[in-house]
């Protein structure tokens, strides 16, 4: 089912939605702090699960700060959003904001509601909001970020200590650890989460959706006629794009496209500028299209530091084009190396280069690990899966204790 014919059901009917399903009437409230209109790559892989819910007939609750771009869109799809503060200087404010709503409508017999945390600073607010009772709502923490890796974008000592203090503090208040990748749940466990509160749920990509932007070629400036390497990322020291810019030093023939904004953005263009020999770089910006972008590419690649799941290879590859990443948290679970692409050690310059090259120079590679990988990522990250996964999550963390006994 499309999104556009949800929404319109969803606006058309929405009681009568929640009256049916394996969710019939079970409240899910999701905590999302994403600032502004646009959207995050979570906010993204969150609305088939939204959707899915919806279908089952929940009762989804956004929590969002105002101006919410990803709470606007899925209160189109039937959703209700509420406005809510959500900063540290906050926390209590947002806390008891997720109790109040709690406290409107009951669910049905035998359910509790589930509350669904979706980063960091949001999985504490929804521990905090469920207390330290035996009994109230389950608690979900969705975790798309290899644990630790904020040292990675310049977090202080101190300020790591806190964050693992409450960590530690607060995890016996989740029900379920939603991880992104095989990677991100050894992290959990290795840091102390109950094997049997850890689920993992690859992310998934909407090939409709992605398809379609990538014919559309949206906002895609003229790149000229010779071959482009890609790489779509947030300027940030994790992404590990300093790397990519200067890999391309080390290409002749090539140009090399920067997608993306970030506090790095300066500094990449003064190595970029200050490069002698190789390929050209050019920075676009926040492009309106990443796949139209990467339909355009010979080569994608993802330098990153860390890496949760990866999403951009997902989807390079989910369009056939072959991908350079890096061998880093959950990138190896969806680049198998040599067979649907290349990978590389971070932090490695020359590596990337020479994967680049490689690619470059025999298109008979090239095409063979774009064909692979485009085969792979359609047959294991489909959103239609990683939603009914959720799904299945959630009716089972909304069946009361007492009744799952009984």
């Amino acid at each position: 089912m499309s999104e556009q014919r949800r929404t319109g059901e969803a606006a058309q009917d929405v009681s009568t939605r929640t009256a049916r399903g394996r969710l019939a009437g079970v409240p899910v409230v999701i905590v999302n702090n994403f600032p502004g209109p646009g959207m995050g790559g979570g906010e993204v892989q969150l609305l088939p699960v939204v959707a899915a819910l919806l279908d089952e007939g929940a009762r989804v609750t956004i929590v969002a700060p105002p101006g919410s771009g990803f709470a606007a869109r899925t209160e189109a799809m039937g959703t209700h959003a509420v406005r809510a503060p959500m900063s540290v200087r906050r926390v209590r404010a947002a806390v008891a904001a997720l109790r109040a709503i709690l406290a409107q409508g009951a669910p049905p017999q035998g359910r509790r509601p589930v509350l669904v945390g979706t980063g960091y600073f949001t999985n504490l607010l929804v521990r905090l909001a469920r207390g330290v009772t035996a009994h109230g709502p389950a608690v979900a923490n969705v975790v798309a970020v290899v644990p630790g890796a904020s040292r990675l974008e310049g977090g202080g000592v101190a300020a790591l200590a806190v964050r693992r203090f409450v960590d530690a503090a607060t995890r016996a208040r989740v029900d379920r650890f939603i991880a992104v990748s095989e990677a991100v749940a050894v992290r959990l466990l290795a840091d102390g989460a109950d094997p049997t509160r850890v689920a993992v749920v690859l992310n998934g990509v909407d090939f409709a959706a992605l398809d379609e932007a990538a014919a559309r070629q949206d906002g895609v400036p003229p790149l000229g006629e010779g071959r482009v390497v890609a790489c779509i990322a947030r300027l940030e020291p994790v992404k590990g794009v300093e790397h990519f810019v200067r890999a391309a030093a080390l290409v002749d023939g090539a140009t090399f496209v920067v997608a993306g904004t970030g506090s790095l953005e300066a500094r990449l263009r003064e190595i970029a500028l200050a490069q002698r020999g190789g390929s050209r770089v050019e920075f676009l910006g926040s492009v309106p299209s990443a796949a139209a972008l990467m339909a355009r590419a010979d080569v994608v690649v993802v330098p990153s530091l860390s890496e949760a799941f990866g999403l951009v290879a997902a989807e390079a590859m989910a369009l056939g084009r072959p991908v350079v990443a890096t061998r880093v948290g959950g990138l190896p679970e969806v680049v198998v190396d040599g067979q649907t692409g290349l990978l590389v050690e971070p932090n490695d310059s020359p590596a990337v280069a020479n994967a680049v090259r490689r690619l470059l120079d025999d298109s008979g590679l090239a095409a063979r690990l774009g064909a692979a990988g485009r085969a792979h990522a359609r047959e294991r990250f489909d959103a239609r899966r990683m939603a009914a996964e959720y799904v299945g999550l959630v009716d089972e963390l909304s069946v009361e204790p007492e009744s799952a006994e009984s």
